[in-house]
């Protein structure tokens, strides 16, 4: 470390500008996990269910342009920092990740066979448009949950961010609405899937906090 100014206040801002770069590396290790368990683990389940796979290779191609997007805008994200040291507790973060992760699939899974299965009862084509609508829904809602250590948003995201996480939301749904790439769904199976993924975030912030404090990571 090279001190540019007299006094120890370089010394401060590195501590600042080091437990913000442990927390985006934090966020981008929390949200890699969700969006692993999400995609393999939904396509499994809906394997079983439905005896085929929920999404096709152009949706997939597709999602991953997204989350490609999110993901090199983690590294400017306008992130809040811990107050006491911060460190790698691999055992810890791997629990936290496997709770999320979960947590993730079970809130996706059981919100495409609601809507899609008892609901709206959509033929399997528009079933996979639903499926691909939800995964890229939940990439931006997951990094805004992970983002911050307690509840809500206490810290706005960077332009970069945000502008990835609008890119994301509103590509997706203007995909699924006039079926490029995929079949279509009306408005309000669109709009009822966009309000079921973004209701995600409130009980996940509380299972955020809970595993948090239980793994004393707060």
């Amino acid at each position: 470390m090279v001190l540019t100014e007299e006094g120890l206040i370089n010394i401060v801002s590195a501590i600042v500008v080091s437990r913000k770069i442990y927390q985006r590396l934090l966020t981008y290790v929390f949200s890699k996990t969700i969006r692993v368990f999400a995609v393999v683990l939904t396509i499994f389940a809906f394997f079983i269910i439905d005896k085929d796979f929920v999404l096709t290779t152009k949706m997939i191609i597709a999602m991953f342009f997204y989350n490609d997007f999110l993901t090199l805008s983690l590294a400017t994200d306008n992130v809040g920092y811990s107050q006491k040291p911060d460190k790698w507790d691999i055992k810890k973060i791997s629990i936290a990740s496997l709770v999320f992760g979960i947590f993730s699939v079970l809130w996706i899974v059981g919100g495409i066979y609601i809507f899609g299965h008892l609901v709206f009862k959509l033929p399997l084509q528009n079933i996979k448009t639903l499926t691909f609508l939800a995964l890229v829904l939940t990439i931006p809602v997951s990094i805004f949950s992970v983002r911050e250590r307690g509840f809500g948003i206490k810290n706005m995201p960077s332009k970069a961010l945000l502008f990835s996480m609008l890119f994301a939301i509103i590509g997706s749904n203007l995909m699924a609405l006039y079926g490029f790439l995929m079949p279509k769904l009306p408005v309000y199976i669109v709009l009822t899937m966009d309000l079921y993924i973004f209701l995600m975030f409130i009980p996940f912030n509380i299972l955020k906090i809970f595993t948090f404090k239980s793994l004393k990571m707060i």
